[in-house]
Formats: C-alpha cells, sequence, structure tokens
C-alpha cells in the first residue's frame, strides 16, 4: 500500500483552491493554509493556529492600535526613508538577489526555491522588500490566492539592519505590507503560524493581529 502510495504524483494546492475535475480524484492531493477543514476522508492532517491581521486602510487608524513601543518605532523609522536611500519594493516575481537573501538569512529550515519559484511562474507571490543602499533589509514573501494571501517567509537581516541603525525595518516592513494589501482589496490577509507560547514571533504578529484562526494542511484522495 505505502510502495504503491509513493508512485502518485501529489497536485500541491494553496489557500482554499479546489481542484474537481475527473483526473484530479484519482491523484494524491496536498491542500495548504486552507481555512476551512472539510475533508471527511484524509491520510494526513497538519492543523495550525494562525493570525488574520488587522483589516484598516487608513495608516492613522492602523498604527494606532499597535502598542507604544511599535508606533514610536514606526513613525521613526517613517523619517528615515525621505532622509535617507531606504526604499519599499512590490514584486511578483523572484530574482536572484531575492533567493540569495532567503538563503542567507533565513533562520530555520532552508525556503523551497522550486516551490517559490513555480508559484512566481503562477503569478501566486507578493514579494516587498525594504532596501537601504542597494541592500536588503527585510523581505517578506506572501503567497495570493485571490482576495486572499498569507504570509509563508518573513527574513532580515539583522547585521545590516544594525550596521545602518535601522533595527525597525521588519516592523515598519509588516506594516506597510498590510496596508498596501488591504488597499489592494484582499479580504484575508494571513500572517502565518503562531505557537501559542507568546514568544518573540507569536508577539510580533500579534501586534498587527485582529484574531486568531486554524488552518489546515490535508493530504488527501
Amino acid at each position: 500500500m505505502i510502495r504503491w502510495l509513493l508512485f502518485i504524483p501529489f497536485i500541491e494546492t494553496y489557500m482554499d483552491e479546489r481542484k474537481n475535475n475527473l483526473l484530479s480524484k484519482f491523484l494524491l492531493k496536498r491542500n495548504m493554509y486552507c481555512l476551512e477543514n472539510t475533508k471527511s476522508f484524509y491520510i494526513h492532517k497538519q492543523v495550525q493556529l494562525t493570525a488574520l491581521s488587522y483589516q484598516d486602510k487608513n495608516k492613522k487608524d492602523l498604527i494606532h492600535k499597535l502598542k507604544s513601543n511599535y508606533r514610536n518605532e514606526i513613525k521613526s523609522f517613517e523619517k528615515k526613508i525621505s532622509k535617507e536611500q531606504v526604499k519599499l519594493s512590490r514584486l511578483t516575481n523572484l530574482n536572484k538577489m531575492i533567493i540569495e537573501f532567503l538563503l542567507n538569512n533565513f533562520r530555520g529550515q532552508k525556503p523551497n526555491i522550486n516551490k517559490l519559484n513555480r508559484l512566481s511562474i503562477e503569478k501566486s507571490l507578493l514579494i516587498f522588500i525594504i532596501f537601504c543602499k542597494d541592500q536588503i533589509l527585510s523581505c517578506q514573501v506572501w503567497i495570493r490566492k485571490k482576495n486572499r494571501a498569507r504570509l509563508i517567509y518573513n527574513v532580515a537581516d539583522y547585521k545590516i539592519m544594525q550596521n545602518n541603525k535601522m533595527q525597525s525595518a521588519n516592523k515598519y516592513l509588516m506594516f506597510s505590507t498590510i496596508l498596501n494589501l488591504n488597499n489592494s482589496n484582499f479580504d484575508i490577509i494571513d500572517l502565518g503560524g503562531i505557537s501559542g507560547e507568546n514568544n518573540n514571533i507569536d508577539k510580533f504578529k500579534n501586534q498587527f493581529s485582529r484574531k486568531k484562526t486554524l488552518s489546515y494542511n490535508i493530504i488527501s484522495f
């Protein structure tokens, strides 16, 4: 049985996308980041607690919901954008510079570049970047499907940030990205998984989160 399953190719879908054609019913499907648990039969299911962002389109409304230390850091960083060589970019395609940045700075299991390239070709990626003097300070990679977006990689070069006195770049990038997505009419902006242990990652995401929800990664026929 196990050997038989290994020879069946995966159909991999994201963000509640459905594959309903006849062929897909006979293949193994990996449904990633689904917000609805609709599978009655599955081979594997992983449940994850995730954070949904605030939905404010107005900058003042969003920043008012953050704690004072975050507000002050974001306002201070915003002043540096006009005075120094700092710029923000929104991209839909990977390039060599971004790939090298992700591989060199991601803390944990290395990003799956082949999968990211495939998503990029499918126009399913959004990439937000802060540059300083032509160097990447911080980068966020999101999956997009119609009116939904989910953060999958949030990567920063803390050494460059510290050397340029730009330690708040990651906070500002999250703030500006949420505003950008809200004003681009995304209804669901998922900040990705949280552990529930109130660690630094949880605290960071909770600052920008209006509520928690469950998402599901399911392997099924």
